[in-house]
């Protein structure tokens, strides 16, 4: 993913407004005379009275109240336990009502914090005036107010979002709030949240929406000399905490800037948090744009104060990323997507997703500057805020993300991908589809269809399509490979598919067919309805569900077979015909029976249903307001539920039709309180002393009666960190130890779902101060051989000494001060290290070698010099070939693979040609076979043994050298190269009175009988050293050679 770079792409925008409320564009078209419009001074009284004069039905088609010019200073406060500022709304109505000002962004402001707990409604334009001295005074708190919104409010320090206990809230917006704009908070004796989501006891909260938010950091203002703190000094930009669970919590096009603990901390029972389209900044990133102010417990003389690297902190379950920046760390927040998302740092196992794609990582981003986010996610002003309030009179915004199209089995051909898929749909209008290839846009069209032509042969690429609106929101397709072929022209069409229909009804029926078959292979299906194209399956596929059919209506079908060269064989055509009688007869509703509760689950049944066809096809129980539950029987057990909550539970069956009967009777229910507190177990660190560094703090805690909420540690009564579950039983944290200075002790305080609490036992501990940074570097040396040594092809064993009582050994290398390092070395025993030298790599000649080593944090030495000596090769009339080992078959094709093991030998003299009988080893004397009477240093290599040395004595009608192989022009140093790469060669300058030396008779004997007793022969491929810089290996099934130039 490139940086971004449009301006504004993170934070508050004109095209943001919250859901089901008139827009501001709607409101003021509203005539003087209408029902659902007030104007009203700007009072806590007034407006309160104009939302009870609205009808219900007035309520449901979108009311407004319009407050007139003014300041108010009627707030009580943000805290959970300030006076309503708005005490009632309207629950259960369609719309909400919009309460706004009747003038422009700052004709109506506030100087003290406000708190709403009313249902229903959408309050946003107000401006915040008080001045930072008086901070508190700019806060908007939503308590207990289900289905109501809070935009285009600025600056404030503070918003929050609360539920009361035992009163669940839900359906929460908040769109366009900022906070700061520039001047931070500085909160004195107490930590302190800029935001926070906090539940009351038993009172969860469900679907909060965070639409162009921007959160800036908060600082702890530093406390008096001998004071001391009421708990932990720290503070998060936003806490999402609290007793009861809070899920499907939404982010998108929203900014949040890190305070000192963390940017987004999650310390309650969290799940399902998606990120869209957001950055999240923790540690010295934000001080790019927010230096820590002077005066704060983090402020340092000398500019080092800086906070903590947590971008996202804690552990809720089920979290998606779609377009999600963070830079910092990211907790134990548990994704299970994540796509078109980039971290600062590589993921850890726990915070990769589970489905889906997987993180990028882009370590640039934590050095990005403070331009970068100037440009993606500006520090509102006062005046940006206004052009976007003022201006959202005349926009309509589209909030609504078309479909997902579904991209089908691409057709391939050897130079083309062809591209369908299934049209998508929006509320504001039409789409268009934009194509990405291997990540990157390709192309963009309005039909359902294109085609990628002109791409070479035998290469793999991966197609998305996406659906566009209006308004530039994009949904992602799924994604589908496709390989071009490889060049060969096909021809052959693959067999065909014998097609039957099954299961037909009146709107349905299954199409089974039998598999093709393809000299090639069978790439997919199309399945044709009335001749037009239904849908394309994989070549796996055998059977389709038709839905959405007509009853009593013909209707012809046919599969076709198809193969990547877009050969294509139909199946007959097959005539069906629908029922035409549909099942319209709901079923009789089921009866549920009284259940019976538990601690933390219900048992459920009931008398089942019946229908008019005799068939129940399942029922779906409906508990609270959660998502039904599919069961076929008529018994269900719900579990993992809180402690001492009243459920309201129905049931409703369906036939096989999808006709749904009426809900059952509701059966009302509480689950038991639970008294026992949970358990647990210390683990780590231990007792004493603790070694300077990164410190894992790790527990058990169990409690098998509703589970275990939260398990904590403690120094004393001061919180030392929030533990978040790694798996199962298992919790825990990590810190590093200068961040645990003067804690010399800890316990673990446990949590269950009800509320009960245990402590661990406390456990002393000593942390130790770093260690005094080591500044001297090691010692050692070459050992063996010494200066003046020869050294002979292949390699020559080098010997070290080194040693480092502090820091310890890190690498040990060989090198020269031109060629760089030669061989790096292997501990074989304390303190000696050995490293094979490659004796091609030295040039002729005299060569000056030295040892470095270096230690453990990365203080190098350079030992003394030796002297080595590669001598130069003698120049004689003899030339020489290289031998290849005989794995080969007359094809020049591998026949074996794995580790060569030769077991016959064929022993050449250079003297008088004398040649052994066979069965014995091949011996190469330096990877030399010689032969007399070439004139010229000849590097090639000859055919294998087992196909004959092809040598003819003197006289016998035939060549002196039938064949001899060399490498082709243009082979590099180093390079692989098939055998059948080899090219002939003639042996060029032989004198005319040459005569073939004694024995030639007798190698082409020895020849003959390695071919007869090859069977018996272990040939196995390994990297075999054939000397002289010829090494012969396996790669991919084949046989190949490599060569070194230098040898």
């Amino acid at each position: 993913m490139p940086a971004p770079t449009t301006a504004g792409l993170y934070g508050p925008s004109k095209d943001f407004w919250p859901k089901n409320t008139l827009t501001r564009a709607q409101a003021l078209a509203l005539p003087a005379s209408s029902t659902r419009r007030a104007v009203v001074p700007f009072t806590k009284a007034a407006v309160q009275t104009a939302l009870n004069g609205f009808s219900d039905a007035d309520w449901d088609l979108g009311c407004v109240v319009f407050t007139q010019a003014g300041n108010n200073t009627e707030g009580s406060g943000a805290g959970a336990g300030s006076a309503a500022w708005l005490a009632t709304g309207r629950s259960g109505r369609k719309m909400r009502t919009l309460i706004t000002p009747l003038g422009d962004f700052g004709s109506c402001t506030f100087t003290k914090s406000m708190a709403i707990y009313a249902d229903g409604v959408a309050f946003g334009g107000y401006e915040f005036i008080a001045p930072k001295s008086n901070g508190l005074n700019r806060g908007v708190l939503l308590r207990g107010a289900s289905n109501s919104a809070l935009f285009n409010l600025w600056p404030l320090y503070y918003w929050g979002v609360q539920s009361i206990d035992n009163e669940a809230a839900s359906t929460i917006e908040l769109v366009n709030v900022v906070l700061p704009e520039g001047p931070l908070k500085i909160y004195p004796d107490n930590s302190f949240d800029t935001a926070a989501i906090r539940t009351g006891s038993n009172a969860p909260i469900t679907d909060v929406l965070l639409t162009g938010v921007y959160e800036g950091p908060s600082f702890r203002e530093k406390l008096p000399e001998g004071k001391k703190p009421s708990e932990a000094a720290h503070t998060d930009s936003r806490q999402i905490s609290g007793g009861s669970l809070i899920s499907n919590v939404r982010q998108r096009r929203s900014v949040t800037w890190g305070s000192t603990n963390a940017a987004i901390q999650s310390t309650g029972a969290l799940t399902g948090y998606h990120f869209e389209q957001s950055l999240v900044i923790g540690g010295p990133s934000t001080n790019k744009r927010y230096p820590v102010p002077e005066g704060t417990d983090e402020w340092r003389a000398d500019g080092s104060g800086f906070v903590k690297p947590n971008a996202l902190n804690g552990g809720p379950t089920g979290c998606t990323a779609d377009g999600l920046v963070v830079i910092g760390t990211v907790g134990q927040f548990k994704f299970t997507y994540a796509r078109d998302s980039w971290l600062s740092e590589a993921p850890q196992g726990s915070q990769q997703p589970t489905t889906g794609a997987t993180w990028g990582v882009d370590t640039t981003l934590a050095s990005k500057p403070l331009s970068w986010f100037d440009t993606v996610a500006p520090n509102y002003t006062r005046a940006q805020i206004k052009a976007i309030f003022d201006g959202s009179s005349v926009v309509v915004p589209d909030d609504d993300y078309p479909t997902a199209p579904n991209l089908a089995i691409p057709a391939v051909t050897t130079s083309k991908v062809s591209l369908s898929w299934t049209a998508a749909t929006d509320a504001e209008g039409p789409v268009t589809y934009e194509i990405e290839r291997n990540g990157e846009l390709v192309a963009s069209v309005s039909g359902l269809t294109w085609e990628n032509s002109g791409l070479p042969v035998a290469t793999t690429y991966q197609y998305q399509v996406f659906a566009v609106d209006n308004a530039d929101q994009r949904t992602g397709s799924n994604v589908r490979t496709a390989t071009t072929g490889s060049g060969t022209a096909d021809t052959t069409p693959p067999t065909k598919p014998e097609l039957t229909v099954t299961n037909l009804a009146t709107t349905s029926g299954t199409l089974n067919w039998t598999a093709a078959t393809d000299d090639i292979g069978v790439t997919g299906y199309d399945v044709m309805v009335n001749g037009v194209l239904a849908q394309r399956v994989s070549s796996s596929a055998r059977s389709l569900k038709a839905t959405g059919l007509t009853p009593d209506t013909d209707y012809d079908v046919a599969v076709i077979a198809y193969d990547a060269a877009g050969n294509r064989t139909s199946s007959d055509l097959l005539e069906v015909t629908t029922p035409g009688t549909a099942d319209t007869v709901a079923p009789i509703a089921p009866t549920l029976a009284t259940p019976t509760a538990g601690i933390s689950s219900i048992d459920y049944s009931w008398v089942g249903a019946s229908d008019d066809r005799g068939v129940i096809r399942d029922y779906s129980i409906y508990l609270n307001n959660a998502a039904p539950v599919k069961v076929t029987g008529t018994n269900y057990r719900a579990e993992n539920l809180l402690p001492a909550t009243k459920y309201d539970a129905y049931v409703v069956a369906y036939d096989p039709a999808g006709n749904a009967s009426p809900a059952s009777n509701v059966q009302t229910v509480t689950t038991g309180t639970e008294t026992t507190p949970p358990t647990g177990q210390l683990s780590t660190p231990a007792a004493g002393d603790i070694q300077p560094g990164r410190v894992e703090f790790r527990y058990t805690a169990v409690d098998l009666e509703s589970g275990v909420r939260s398990a904590d540690a403690y120094f004393g009564d001061t919180l030392i960190n929030v533990g978040a579950q790694i798996s199962g039983d298992f919790w825990g944290f990590d810190m590093t130890s200068s961040e645990l200075a003067g804690v010399t002790s800890y316990r673990v305080k446990f949590t269950d779902n009800a509320g009960n609490s245990a402590w661990s036992e406390s456990r002393s501990i000593n942390v130790l101060a770093p260690a005094a940074p080591d500044t001297t570097p090691p010692t050692g040396g070459i050992t063996d051989p010494v200066t003046g040594t020869v050294v002979v092809p292949p390699f020559q064993r080098v010997k070290f000494s080194a040693s480092d009582p502090q820091s310890g050994i890190s690498s040990v290398s060989l090198r020269t001060s031109t060629l760089g390092e030669l061989a790096t070395a292997t501990l074989v025993s304390p303190g000696i290290y050995e490293a094979d030298l490659p004796v091609g790599s030295l040039p002729y000649g005299t060569t000056a070698v030295f040892a470095r080593i270096v230690n453990g944090v990365g203080l190098s030495y350079d030992s003394p010099s030796i002297n080595l000596v590669r001598q130069t090769p003698a120049v004689t009339e003899q030339g020489y070939v290289e031998i290849a080992p005989p794995i080969l078959n007359t094809a020049g094709e591998p026949v074996q693979n794995g580790r060569l093991t030769v077991t016959q030998r064929v022993r050449f003299g250079n003297l008088d040609g004398f040649i052994t009988k066979a069965p014995i080893e091949v011996e190469v004397t330096e990877g030399l076979f010689r032969i007399d009477g070439v004139t010229k240093n000849i590097r090639v290599a000859i055919p294998p043994l087992d196909k004959g040395l092809e040598i003819i004595e003197e006289g016998s009608d035939l060549p002196y050298v039938k064949r001899i192989v060399g490498f082709p022009e243009g082979t590099t140093d180093g390079g692989v190269i098939p055998y059948k790469a080899l090219v002939d060669l003639v042996a060029i300058d032989q004198p005319g009175d040459a005569t073939v030396p004694p024995g030639v008779a007798e190698a082409l004997a020895a020849a003959q009988q390695v071919a007869a007793d090859r069977e018996h022969i272990d040939q196995v491929v390994a990297d075999i050293e054939l000397g002289n810089g010829l090494i012969a290996t396996e790669q991919g099934g084949r046989l190949v050679f490599v060569y070194r130039e230098d040898s």
